[in-house]
């Protein structure tokens, strides 16, 4: 990736908008592609950890509203099964596994939906495993549902979904994935890091976990995502790419604390040190967390923070 001379917070912040202005350019033309098929009433939306589905649902939502459609947004993470009381059943525990899924439940939705029958959508509360509530649905002619979660390309599900789609017109799917430019200036951090350094600073925000204990499960969630979700991106009507050009410059004074934090005696400190190493290259004084849009993709990891 080349990057231009920055030389002021001026030339910082015309990298960021411009960045922000490819991405939104690449939203529309995946909404664009979509609206121009024939008309269904099911879309879905997934893509691997931190890969911008929540942002690019909403923006998706918000773009076929203005073409006049009226869009529903249902999460996938809502038919998980009830979580054991006892913990015996460890593939029900995993909620990265297909298993977690009511797949009966999922199927009778996406099927009363593309017949415009009413419908009961679950909702799951992962603070007691259990679903607390139903909601009574009734699709309209008119209605887009948008299916978002990164579940939604596990065979299993796209098998539930081609068959109650397909006499009804079938359904489009959009994968969102960070793709950087594969040139030499662009070796020092592949795709999988940036998603890990984008991981790392949403889980201590949002979650409460350390870098430690988001590098311990780092290598579970890459796994589930070579075997069950990478394979299956080609299958998908639009390909969306989250990766932002500047998001390095700003990540990088956000995430160098938290690695730094890691001990020696841990198992992660030499990933930790070695991800430190990477980010020197991107030490500019002139970026600032200030400068990101309030409605960017990047805010999903970063959140509000000033800097």
């Amino acid at each position: 990736m080349f990057y231009p001379q920055i030389q002021s917070a001026a030339d910082a912040q015309s990298f960021v908008m411009a960045g922000e202005e490819a991405f939104r350019s690449s939203l529309a033309d995946a909404v664009e592609k979509i609206v121009h098929r024939n008309h269904r009433r099911v879309l879905t939306v997934s893509g691997p950890s931190c890969s911008g589905k929540t942002t690019a649902s909403t923006r998706l939502m918000e773009a076929l509203r203005e073409n006049g459609d009226v869009t529903v947004l249902i999460s996938i993470d809502d038919f998980f099964r009830d979580r054991p009381a006892k913990k015996t059943d460890t593939a029900a525990l995993d909620y990265d596994s297909v298993n977690a899924i009511d797949l009966d439940c999922l199927t009778a939705v996406i099927e009363g939906i593309c017949k415009g029958k009413k419908v009961l959508l679950p909702h799951y509360d992962f603070t007691t495993g259990k679903r607390n509530a139903y909601t009574e649905y009734c699709p309209m002619e008119r209605n887009i549902h948008i299916f978002e979660g990164i579940q939604a390309v596990y065979p299993e599900v796209t098998s539930v979904l081609h068959t109650a789609s397909a006499p009804y017109g079938g359904f489009d799917s959009v994968f969102i994935c960070p793709d950087a430019p594969d040139d030499a200036e662009n070796t020092i951090l592949s795709d999988n890091d940036i998603r890990l350094l984008r991981r790392i600073v949403r889980d201590v925000r949002t979650r409460g976990a350390s870098p430690e204990f988001t590098l311990r499960l780092w290598d579970s969630v890459r796994a589930n995502e070579e075997e069950n979700i990478l394979p299956y991106a080609k299958n998908a009507t639009v390909r969306i790419n989250s990766y932002l050009p500047y998001e390095l410059f700003v990540i990088a004074p956000l995430c160098r604390p938290y690695l730094a934090a890691i001990p020696q005696t841990s198992r992660y400190y030499n990933k930790a040190q070695a991800l430190l190493t990477c980010l020197d290259a991107f030490d500019s004084p002139f970026f600032s967390s200030r400068m990101v849009p309030s409605d960017s993709v990047f805010r999903e990891f970063i959140g509000d923070i000033q800097g």
